[in-house]
């Protein structure tokens, strides 16, 4: 991991994201690391921004992880239809269900049940724990690898 890629978020940011890929809900978050409510919605949005993805809870989640900044164990696969693993990936993505549904141009308690049936089958708490499991079972696939220092310099050019 490049300390470009670790510098972008906040120790506080990095640990927040971290309790939300656990499934934490973010007041139980905000409890958790005494900080109030809105602060932790800033240091989300701050996050954000800064990965230059849409302001929210999953999307933070999901490019923290596809980029290395947080590691999660292996965990065992799991079986997902393929409309399912598409709107897993839309969720990661940072889209909503309005968003998903206008996109298949299905009614949004379609999203609603498939994203119910994603999380019954992984187990998740909610949208980004789903998100984060989709990760770490190997769905979304690997996450992004940082270049390693071990690696031979490219040649200058000309």
């Amino acid at each position: 991991m490049t300390s470009q890629t670790t510098d972008l978020l906040t120790d506080r940011a990095r640990v927040i994201i971290e309790h939300l890929a656990k499934g934490d809900r973010r007041n139980e978050t905000a409890h958790i690391l005494d900080i109030s409510r809105s602060s932790l919605r800033r240091e989300i949005a701050t996050a954000c921004r800064k990965l230059n993805i849409p302001v929210r809870s999953t999307a933070a989640v999901n490019s923290a992880i596809s980029k290395g900044i947080i590691t999660l164990p292996p965990g065992d696969p799991v079986d997902l239809t393929k409309v399912q693993i598409d709107v897993l990936r839309l969720l990661a993505a940072g889209h909503d269900t309005p968003e998903i549904a206008a996109m298949y141009g299905i009614a949004t308690n379609t999203v609603k049940y498939h994203v119910g049936r994603i999380m019954r089958a992984l187990g998740a708490k909610n949208r980004a724990h789903a998100v984060a499991l989709g990760w770490q079972r190997g769905i979304l696939g690997p996450p992004e690898k940082p270049p390693s220092s071990s690696a031979p310099a490219a040649p200058p050019a000309g």
